[in-house]
């Protein structure tokens, strides 16, 4: 597997994506600190404790120019099914990006012999429900928000 790519997005700008490494710490917190929504509501005060815990699982980040521009992790659920959270930042979305770090994440999931990525998404969220839905998630059921989960074959099967 490639574990970093440079792809062009839908306006043509060369969109880097690659694990995430101790040095993002400040581009990535300033991100989310730009962010009206994050993800699941957490206020910007917790920031710093949210995305410690996060870096738990595998991240990744997209990057142009120097800026990271989307963030994506996968954690364990348990030695079959990750769980995946993904945020685009504003004035980047709609170009793909979302998209090239999902298919980046199947890929890794696939070497490491994951059979399942798993997302709850806010049921009012009607761009994320679409936007998994054309990835080919299907819905497991809802609850506080919409799972949805995407069965994955490996690569080690």
């Amino acid at each position: 597997m490639k574990y970093a790519y440079t792809f062009s997005d839908k306006v043509g700008d060369a969109i880097k994506i690659r694990p995430y490494r101790d040095s993002d710490w400040k581009r990535l917190r300033d991100m989310y600190l730009e962010c009206d929504e994050i993800c699941m509501c957490i206020p910007s005060n917790y920031v710093d404790v949210w995305l410690k815990c996060m870096m738990d699982g595998f991240s990744i980040v997209a990057e142009l120019d120097g800026k990271i521009v989307g963030h994506a992790v996968i954690s364990p659920l348990n030695d079959k099914e990750v769980s995946l959270c993904i945020y685009v930042r504003k004035g980047y979305r709609s170009k793909g990006i979302g998209s090239a770090m999902v298919k980046f994440l199947i890929e890794y999931c696939k070497a490491m012999g994951y059979e399942g990525i798993k997302i709850v998404t806010e049921k009012d969220n009607i761009k994320a429900i679409n936007f998994f839905k054309k990835l080919g998630f299907k819905f497991v059921r809802a609850g506080y928000g919409y799972e949805m989960i995407l069965p994955i074959k490996s690569d080690k099967t």
